[in-house]
C-alpha cells in the first residue's frame, strides 16, 4: 500500500489540493474506506484525505469499475472545497448513541478531535459539537460532510488485506487482466509502451516459479468461530427453531465471542498473558454482550478468577485447537485460557473439549473418532440428535448445557454452512453455540464459502482482520 509522502505533489498531493486543482472538471467518489478522484486524466485513489494511495490512467479503467463506483459511493461533480456550504448534519441522518473513549475505533476515518468521525460498513457516524451523534449511509453524504472529512479525518484503518486498487471489489471482475498482477501489485505500473509485454513475461515467470513450491492458500482457522458468532448474533435473543433462515442478516454483528476469540489468538501469536490480554480486550470492546460476572471482572484490577462454568470459556478456545500439534499441549493451553476467569472444573472442561474437537478435526480424524474421544475423555453425552432436543431446548449458558449441543451440531452437519445453520436452529445461546460449532467445522471441512467470509469480515475491526491473517499464516497447516 502506497502512502503519501510528498510523491508527485504537483499532480498527486493531499485530496483537498487535488480538488482545488480540478474543481471545474472533477468527479469525487467517497466510499466507507477510500476516496477516488477522476481528474480527467487519471482515477486517483486515497485511503484518507491526507494519504495518496494509487492511481490508474482513465484509458485503463473498465466500464464495470465506473459502474461499481457509481453504485457504491457518494458521487460529487465539480467539487470545490472552498465553496461555502450550510450544515445539513441532521438531514437524512439517524440519531446514534455517542462514542465514548472506550468505544473501539472500528472504522476507517477519525478526526484529530478524537472519535468524532467514524466510517464503518457503508455508513458514516458524526459526533457533532452540539453533542449529538448522527449516522448516515455513505450514499447520503452531503457537501458539508465531505468538507468535515477533508478538514478533520487525519487517520485511517483501511483493511490491511487490500494492498492495491486491484484488490478492491470494483476491480474483481473477469475482465481484469490479472496476468500482470503479482502479490496485488500491477507490474504495468513499472513499464510503459512496448515494455508491457516484458511485464507480463516477468509475472508469468514469478507465478510459475512459485507454483512449483507452493499451493494456493485458502487459510480458514479461527474465522470459523467468528462466523458462527456474527451470524448467530441476531438469534441469541430471538431464537429460531429451523435451519431455514437468512444467513446474511444486515443486523448481524460481532459479540463477546469474537472479541475474546481474537484476544486468545493474540495471546498465542504474541506470547501475551491470557488474563491481562482478555481483560484489556474486554475493556476496549465494551457493550458486546458479556455476562454479568465477566463484566464485574472487567471492573477489577486484581484479575482473579471467579469460579464460573459458563460457556464463555469454550467460546474463546478455538485458537488453541489450531495452534498446537499435540493433545497434551492443547489440553494444557485450553486450561490456561479458561482458568483466568472460568476456573470451575466444568468451565475448564468446556474449553478443553472445544479445543480438542478442533485439534482432532484438524488432524483428519473422522466424526466418529472425534465423538468417541470427546465422550470418553470429557464424559459428555453426545448420543442425542438435534431433532430430539430442538423442541424443548432452552437458553443455557453453562458449558455442560451448550458445548455438547454445539459438538453434535457439527457431527450432524454436511458442510460448514450447514453446521452453522444446525447450531443456530436449536435456539438457546445461539451465537456462542454457533461459535463453538463454527470453529470445529472450519477445522474439519477446511473450506468456507467466500460470500460468508466476505459478509462477516466486513463487520470486523481491521485489527481483528490483521490478527486472523497472521494467525492463518502461522498456524494453517492444510
Amino acid at each position: 500500500m502506497k502512502e503519501y509522502s510528498g510523491y508527485d505533489t504537483k499532480v498527486n498531493g493531499l485530496l483537498i489540493d487535488d480538488l482545488r486543482r480540478t474543481k471545474d472538471a472533477n468527479t469525487l467518489y467517497v466510499s466507507h474506506y477510500f476516496f477516488a478522484l477522476n481528474d480527467g486524466k487519471s482515477l486517483i485513489f486515497y485511503y484518507n484525505p491526507q494519504h495518496f494511495w494509487d492511481k490508474i490512467s482513465i484509458e485503463k479503467v473498465e466500464d464495470y469499475v465506473w459502474e461499481n463506483l457509481n453504485q457504491e459511493c457518494a458521487v460529487f461533480k465539480n467539487f470545490d472545497p472552498d465553496k461555502e456550504t450550510k450544515s445539513q448534519a441532521l438531514d437524512n441522518k439517524k440519531p446514534h448513541s455517542a462514542f465514548f473513549p472506550e468505544t473501539p475505533r472500528i472504522g476507517n476515518h477519525y478526526s484529530c478531535l478524537g472519535n468524532r468521525i467514524v466510517s464503518h460498513h457503508r455508513h458514516y457516524y458524526f459526533l457533532r459539537n452540539f453533542g449529538g451523534c448522527v449516522k448516515c449511509k455513505t450514499k447520503g453524504l452531503t457537501d458539508y460532510d465531505i468538507l468535515s472529512l477533508l478538514n478533520w479525518a487525519v487517520m485511517t484503518k483501511t483493511p490491511n488485506y487490500i494492498k492495491s486498487v486491484h484488490n478492491l471489489d470494483c476491480f474483481k471482475n473477469k475482465k481484469v487482466d490479472d496476468s500482470y498482477i503479482v502479490d496485488g501489485e500491477d507490474l504495468r505500473n513499472h513499464f510503459e509502451g512496448e515494455d508491457l509485454e516484458l511485464a507480463k513475461n516477468i509475472s508469468e515467470v514469478i507465478i510459475g516459479y512459485r507454483s512449483m513450491f507452493k499451493t494456493e492458500n485458502n487459510s480458514n482457522t479461527i474465522i470459523g468461530a467468528v462466523i458462527g458468532d456474527v451470524i448467530g448474533s441476531v438469534f441469541e435473543w430471538n431464537n429460531i427453531k429451523t435451519t431455514d433462515f437468512d444467513l446474511f442478516n444486515s443486523k448481524c454483528d460481532f459479540t463477546d465471542d469474537t472479541v475474546l476469540t481474537i484476544a486468545v489468538a493474540d495471546c498465542i501469536l504474541n506470547k501475551k498473558d491470557f488474563a491481562k490480554t482478555i481483560w484489556e480486550y474486554g475493556r476496549k470492546y465494551r457493550g458486546r454482550g458479556y455476562g454479568g460476572s465477566f463484566r464485574s471482572w472487567l471492573q477489577q484490577d486484581n484479575l482473579k478468577p471467579y469460579g464460573s462454568f459458563g460457556n464463555g470459556s469454550a467460546m474463546r478456545a478455538s485458537a488453541v485447537g489450531f495452534a498446537f500439534d499435540n493433545i497434551e499441549t492443547v489440553l494444557e493451553i485450553a486450561k490456561q485460557t479458561a482458568e483466568v476467569t472460568h476456573n470451575h472444573p466444568e468451565g475448564i472442561k468446556g474449553a478443553q473439549a472445544t479445543a480438542t474437537a478442533i485439534f482432532l478435526a484438524r488432524q483428519g480424524k473422522s466424526k466418529q473418532e472425534i465423538k468417541d474421544y470427546i465422550t470418553s475423555t470429557f464424559n459428555y453425552d453426545l448420543d442425542f440428535t438435534l431433532d430430539e432436543i430442538r423442541p424443548t431446548y432452552k437458553f443455557d449458558v453453562t458449558c455442560q448445557g451448550s458445548v455438547p449441543q454445539a459438538i453434535v451440531a457439527f457431527l450432524e452437519s454436511s458442510d460448514f454452512e450447514n453446521a452453522i445453520r444446525l447450531a443456530i436452529s436449536i435456539g438457546g445461546d445461539s451465537d456462542t453455540i454457533a461459535c463453538i460449532t463454527g470453529g470445529i467445522a472450519s477445522a474439519y471441512y477446511k473450506e468456507i464459502p467466500k460470500e460468508i467470509i466476505d459478509f462477516v469480515v466486513d463487520k470486523l475491526p481491521s485489527e481483528y482482520i490483521e490478527i486472523m491473517n497472521k494467525f492463518d499464516e502461522q498456524y494453517d497447516r492444510k
